[in-house]
């Protein structure tokens, strides 16, 4: 029999100001949609699958939400930017106010940058293992 699969997180589309530290580097991205566990951002900076770093979440009005997260997977985002998909490597504090940060985003108390409300959704597959 085949081990279950935990399901995937609701992700909300919302777009911000990310600073991502890594060993050797530090820059600014921007952040495309974001769960409790997780977080898909635009970078001038390729990340290779595994690679762990810090993330601070910059919200206007809020202070910074600083986590530590590693790479899942990465793809080309036009020209000279890639798209990567981390996971949040959480204490058991991170984890609380994650929740409590996507209760904020998700009741509209705190927006992103891009003038649309924030919505969740789930993306799907349209062709087996690809999004």
């Amino acid at each position: 029999m085949a081990p279950l699969k935990k399901p995937r997180p609701v992700r909300t589309r919302c777009r911000f100001r990310i600073e991502v530290r890594g060993s050797r580097q530090e820059f600014d991205a921007e952040a495309r949609d974001i769960s409790i566990e997780g977080l898909c951002f635009s970078s001038p900076i390729l990340l290779k699958i595994g690679d762990r770093a810090g993330v601070s979440l910059c919200f206007q009005g809020r202070p910074a939400l600083s986590l530590s997260f590693e790479v899942r997977w990465a793809r080309p985002d036009g020209e000279k930017r890639y798209l990567l998909g981390v996971e949040f490597v959480h204490t058991p504090e991170s984890r609380k106010a994650m929740h409590a940060l996507m209760w904020e985003i998700e009741s509209g108390k705190i927006r992103g940058n891009d003038r649309a409300t924030p919505t969740p959704f789930l993306r799907r597959a349209t062709t087996p293992g690809k999004f």
